[in-house]
Formats: structure tokens, C-alpha cells, sequence
């Protein structure tokens, strides 16, 4: 009996098993419709800071856990933090009366 119960408990625990699998990931996007190039940084929990670059014009994407907290950091735009960031929601900067901010433009489509 014991050893069954032991049995059980590792094919609870071991990689693979559908108890074990992550949820499915949902994307982040931003997109530069401003006519500067936009210097960000995008965090997620607690994991280094990643650096993006973004061009005018051009959009960024990414896949991400459900259970991560997204923000957007952008030092010379005022306000600099944006967050938390939806996942499956796409984002735009876009300069309104002199200054640059980021918009929800819409949800992913199912």
C-alpha cells in the first residue's frame, strides 16, 4: 500500500503530467505610432529588466505567462511607467497634446 501511494505521488509531481503544465501563455503587444524612437524597458515579476527599442512605426510582441504582472518603463516619456499591462491586449504609444502616452487599443480576438 505504501509503495502504491508513493507511486502515485511521484506520477503527481513529475514533469509532463497534466497537473504539472503550465497554463497557456497569452501575448503582449506594443506597437510605436509616435515619430520618435521609444527607448523602453519591459519588466515582468520579478526577472531583469528587457530592453527594447522601439522604432516608429514598429511593434513589439511577445508571449508571456498568465500569471506574470507586465510593466512598461520608458524614461524619457512623462509619465516614464505604464503597468500593469494586460496580456492578449494590444498597446500603442501615441503622442496627444504634446506628449507621448501608451493607449489600449484593443483585446486579442479569439
Amino acid at each position: 500500500m505504501r509503495a502504491a501511494l508513493l507511486a502515485l505521488a511521484l506520477l503527481l509531481v513529475s514533469p509532463g503530467t497534466a497537473g504539472s503544465q503550465a497554463l497557456p501563455g497569452a501575448k503582449l503587444y506594443l506597437k510605436n505610432n509616435t515619430r520618435q524612437t521609444l527607448r523602453c524597458n519591459l519588466t515582468a515579476d520579478a526577472a531583469p529588466p528587457r530592453a527594447l527599442k522601439l522604432k516608429p512605426g514598429r511593434e513589439f510582441s511577445d508571449t508571456y505567462a498568465r500569471t506574470v504582472r507586465l510593466a512598461v518603463t520608458c524614461p524619457a516619456v512623462r509619465p516614464a511607467a505604464f503597468g500593469p499591462l494586460k496580456l492578449g491586449t494590444h498597446y500603442s504609444f501615441l503622442r496627444i497634446e504634446g506628449r507621448t502616452d501608451l493607449i489600449e487599443v484593443s483585446p486579442d480576438r479569439p
